[in-house]
C-alpha cells in the first residue's frame, strides 16, 4: 500500500513540476516580447529625439 502511495506521490510531483516549468517557460516567453516591444520603443523614441538635434 506504501509503495503504491509513493509512486502516486512521484507522479505527482512530476505533474506538478512539469506544469512549473511550463509556466515558467510562459513566463519567459512573455517577458521576452514585453522588452523586445520596449526596446522598439526606446528606439523610436531616440530616433524622434534626433531628429530635432540634426
Amino acid at each position: 500500500m506504501q509503495e503504491s502511495d509513493d509512486k502516486d506521490e512521484e507522479i505527482l510531483d512530476r505533474e506538478v513540476e512539469s506544469k512549473a516549468s511550463q509556466r515558467l517557460k510562459e513566463g519567459k516567453k512573455k517577458l521576452i516580447s514585453e522588452e523586445e516591444v520596449l526596446a522598439d520603443s526606446l528606439k523610436k523614441i531616440k530616433i524622434d529625439n534626433n531628429d530635432g538635434w540634426e
